[in-house]
């Protein structure tokens, strides 16, 4: 790459690039006190994923352009499926592996991107941390005892087919007794009245 502008306008600075695929873009970075690696960093970050014009002018005169060398800055990381991506400092993907371990327990490991965990007692809290170089992103689990197993119920069934026929029995003989004292109460009656009629 090469460096086709590099001015101070006010505050600000005009940068223009050309790439090494022969085409350039000029760009505006505001505030222009801070470092001209910093500034040139942004100018690269912005010009490298817009449209660019074709450069037909002699790029022997220019001044290279180097720029710091790629190094890991930030990542994203999927903790479930146990993968990720590693950008550098100009957001360009460079591919680089992430490491994933278990941190603060002994009940939960990883074993070819899956999650093994045992049993515990009680509630447990660890971290799945993934690293690559000096990144690093974590990522709190937990781990929670099998539930109780729920005491078995005696079958109430048969008791109830009991209790149930025992009604029916007491309102039979309930009914029996009415019909009884009912006939007697009747007897009752006509003596009675034969008492009365024969006087």
């Amino acid at each position: 790459m090469k460096l086709l502008k590099y001015e101070n306008l006010d505050k600000d600075t005009v940068v223009g690039i050309v790439f090494d695929d022969n085409t350039y873009g000029l760009v505006r970075i505001l505030d222009n006190t801070r470092p001209k690696e910093e500034i040139l960093k942004d100018a690269y970050i912005i010009l490298k994923n817009t449209d660019r014009l074709d450069y037909t002018g002699d790029v022997s005169t220019l001044e290279d352009l180097v720029l710091p060398t790629s190094k890991p800055t930030f990542m994203t990381v999927d903790f479930y499926g146990f993968t990720g991506h590693v950008y550098d400092q100009y957001g360009d993907e460079i591919f680089k592996d992430i490491t994933f371990e278990v941190v603060g327990t002994d009940k939960a490991r990883i074993e070819n991107k899956k999650l093994i965990e045992e049993e515990v007692t009680e509630e447990t809290s660890f971290f799945i941390v993934a690293k690559c170089d000096n990144l690093e992103e974590k990522q709190e689990r937990k781990l929670y005892p099998r539930p109780e197993e729920p005491t078995p119920q005696p079958d109430m069934t048969a008791t109830l087919v009991k209790e149930v026929a025992n009604l029916k029995i007491d309102a039979i003989k309930d009914k029996q007794i009415n019909k009884k004292l009912g006939q007697e109460v009747a007897n009752l009656k006509i003596q009675l009245m034969q008492i009365k009629g024969g006087k």
